[in-house]
């Protein structure tokens, strides 16, 4: 069951690949950059590589949604392009962070943070960055996916102060 203001799962799903793929790397970043008891240290590692695990299977949601968006979405001829430059920027992202979550889950019993994972996670953050940017694009510049009212459209003029 959809709902007909929502065309698809994708914009559900998305934020939560966003959500766990920022705070996983600022998690890591935190374990090496402040200086910390190694207790706490622990615990932020454990935390980034939930994030990192949890992230990651739910990206593969994200992905599939993201597909189905893809092929199912109206759009115009000029949203296109944009369209295959997000796609091919999110399964970049989606790999990167597969890849991460993989080698997190291998150093799991690991209690001291990489100097070489930092910098990996630190791409997946910009990385989500890129492809979010892309991603609002779509709908903020081109309108893919958002539902018009077409009385709306051919007004003029609305009736509201924006000076409050």
């Amino acid at each position: 069951m959809t709902f007909e203001i929502l065309p698809n799962w994708h914009p559900f799903f998305v934020h939560f690949t966003i959500a766990f793929f920022s705070v996983g790397p600022v998690l890591y970043l935190g374990a090496i950059l402040v200086p910390l008891l190694a207790s706490t240290q622990t615990k932020l590692l454990v935390l980034a590589r939930f994030c990192f695990c949890l992230g990651a299977l739910l990206t593969l949601v994200t992905v599939l949604t993201g597909l189905y968006a893809f092929s199912t979405v109206a759009h115009h001829e000029s949203a296109h392009l944009a369209m295959i430059d997000h796609r091919n920027w999110a399964l970049a992202t989606a790999l990167a962070g597969f890849v991460i979550a993989a080698l997190t889950f291998w150093q799991r019993h690991d209690n001291h943070a990489s100097k070489i994972m930092a910098v990996l996670a630190l791409t997946l953050l910009v990385l989500v960055m890129i492809t979010g940017f892309k991603g609002a694009e779509l709908v903020y510049r081109y309108g893919v996916g958002v539902g018009t009212n077409t009385t709306d459209q051919t007004k003029t003029h609305h009736q509201h102060d924006h000076d409050h």
